[in-house]
């Protein structure tokens, strides 16, 4: 066992292992240390001896191999979160084989065999299984091609018979079987928009819709168990955002908006890594509310609602921990926590009072003037003070922020903004330029012209907005391109797009070429001819379904 520990270097798995160590497994003055298996098995699979206490001893045995596999494959990755299995798991011959097929994978293995072992763990009705076989893909493959990961999500449609086979799980009343069909999904990104058309289409001839696959989301995100919780959440991460349609079904029908809302507490998660847990599970929730109201319709109908089940007070909860310190903005192109909780809570003043929990929670709102110095922190202060005004020791503080982080500026962070100085100098002589206000943003004159306002061009650097939010349309179909295997063509022929899924570049790639289908502005493609290969093998199949989870009525041009 020295041996073992020397290797450990990752903290997670340190803190769960070593845990789960002293708390499920036999020490090794016991005779439960690494030693040969009492009852070792021939090479036919069959036990030479041993009875009850053998059985046993096998039982320890195989645990600790399970928790140094799971180990070395949260060492071969980033910040993987681990879980302890049950004391009483017990692999059985065909476990075994399976996991010594899944550590012998390596980056030169067949993507189609990658797939074919997530399939086969799916069948071992173990959602732990799926999920390790798909972290020791992620491990792999940190940056996928995109033929590979069409390969292997193409490879997942075949195997269980156009997910036929999943659609059976998700319909099972053992939450343990829905998630082993749900993380067959998270594997192969099949509810990503990519791919969610035909993941819907598949289902339906199975006879599963999309209000049952979202019964079974709720149904783990309602289980006690923790890794059930996180099941749901990887579902709707890779979702990204929920049309309004989709919303009213899970309230209306599931009422499930108070299950969401609980995640947003630490209590949820009653777990060695629930800290961990929970802090990947805040902006999940945050982003998928967030996205999902950018609609002012959307808003309207669903943030009042959110309200009810305690949104406001969870959010303004989340102040005291140490999340608000997060500075870095989340993968996939979303905002930062910060400016999740404060445009969200900014959103919900204007539709709900929440004037006493703003006063109530007045200093910890005031905490946040620090961070609003840092990148894309001007928003959160612009929604701040709408939200309550700064008082004087607030503003000072913001504007000493201000300066230290001018100070320590590097020349290419400047070089934007000395490059926009020059060009506006270069085209306004006179040293000013002018403000247009937005369409629809402000009053007109007398002649119904809209005013202008002539500034000094040093003010310029001080027009520079944070996060500015895009009209909703655009930024959804911005957002999309973000998820992984979204900022490529739907045509899975078309060699056009970039070879790996690497963020900015494929983005920058996507914005500059991707076009999408007028009708469920869901599949994206780089040309008309993909459009239509890709119409005649698949889309047109697939288009009326993605319109009908959007709730867009259908259309016949």
């Amino acid at each position: 066992m020295e041996e073992f520990w020397g290797r450990l270097t990752h903290s997670t798995a340190v803190r769960v292992v070593k845990e789960l160590v002293s708390s499920q497994l036999p020490s090794e003055e016991s005779g439960g240390g690494i030693k040969k298996e009492s009852g070792e098995s021939d090479g036919d699979g069959n036990k030479e001896g041993g009875g009850k206490a053998s059985e046993g001893a096998s039982d320890e045995f195989r645990n600790i191999r399970m928790v140094e596999e799971m180990v070395k494959m949260t060492l071969e990755g980033t910040e993987v979160i681990t879980f302890p299995l049950p004391a009483n798991f017990r692999l059985g011959k065909e476990g075994h084989e399976l996991l010594d097929s899944i550590e012998g994978l390596s980056a030169e293995s067949p993507i189609g065999l990658v797939a074919s072992l997530t399939v086969q763990s799916m069948h071992l009705g173990n959602s732990e299984f799926v999920r390790r076989a798909d972290m020791k893909k992620r491990c792999l493959f940190p940056i996928p091609r995109c033929s590979d990961c069409d390969g292997y999500a193409e490879t997942l449609f075949q195997e269980t018979d156009d997910l036929k086979e999943v659609a059976v799980l998700l319909m099972s009343d053992d939450c343990e079987r829905v998630a082993c069909g749900l993380h067959l999904i998270i594997a192969g990104f099949l509810l990503c928009p990519k791919f969610l058309g035909r993941t819907l289409r598949c289902l339906a001839d199975a006879s599963v819709t999309s209000e049952d696959v979202l019964t079974a989301i709720w149904k783990v995100l309602s289980s006690d168990s923790t890794l059930h919780k996180i099941c749901g959440l990887h579902v709707l991460d890779q979702m990204l955002m929920l049309p309004l349609k989709q919303w009213q079904f899970v309230n209306e029908r599931l009422h499930g908006l108070q299950t969401l809302i609980d995640l947003l507490k630490t209590s949820s998660f009653q777990d060695l890594n629930s800290e961990k847990l929970f802090k990947n599970a805040v902006p999940v929730v945050l982003s998928l509310i967030w996205t999902s109201c950018l609609e002012p319709s959307s808003a309207d109908a669903l943030l009042p609602r959110l309200a009810a089940c305690g949104l406001v007070g969870n959010l303004l909860g989340l102040l005291d921990t140490d999340l608000m310190q997060e500075v870095k903005e989340a993968q996939q192109g979303r905002p930062s926590i910060p400016d999740l909780v404060v445009g969200l809570l900014f959103d919900l003043s204007s539709r709900v009072e929440i004037s006493v929990e703003i006063e109530a929670f007045h200093e910890a709102l005031g905490r946040l003037i620090p961070w609003s110095v840092n990148e894309n922190g001007q928003q959160v202060v612009k929604h701040l003070q709408q939200l309550r005004p700064l008082n004087q020791v607030e503003r000072e503080r913001l504007r000493r922020g201000s300066l230290v982080r001018l100070r320590g500026m590097r020349d290419s962070e400047l070089s934007p903004f000395n490059n926009c100085l020059a060009d506006v100098r270069a085209k306004l002589p006179d040293g000013t330029f002018r403000v247009v206000p937005r369409e629809g943003g402000g009053g007109r004159d007398k002649n119904g012209q809209q005013p202008t306002l002539a500034l000094p061009v040093e003010h310029l650097v001080g027009c520079v907005d944070g996060f500015t939010r895009r009209p909703a349309k655009e930024f959804r179909h911005s957002m999309r391109r973000h998820v992984t295997l979204a900022g490529t063509c739907a045509n899975a022929e078309c060699g056009s797009a970039p070879e790996n899924f690497k963020l900015p570049a494929t983005v920058d790639w996507a914005k500059q070429n991707l076009m999408t289908c007028r009708k469920c502005s869901y599949a994206q493609y780089c040309s008309s001819a993909c459009q239509k290969v890709h119409w005649k093998a698949h889309h047109k199949k697939e288009c009326s379904f993605l319109q009908s989870w959007q709730g867009i009525d259908q259309r016949t041009d």
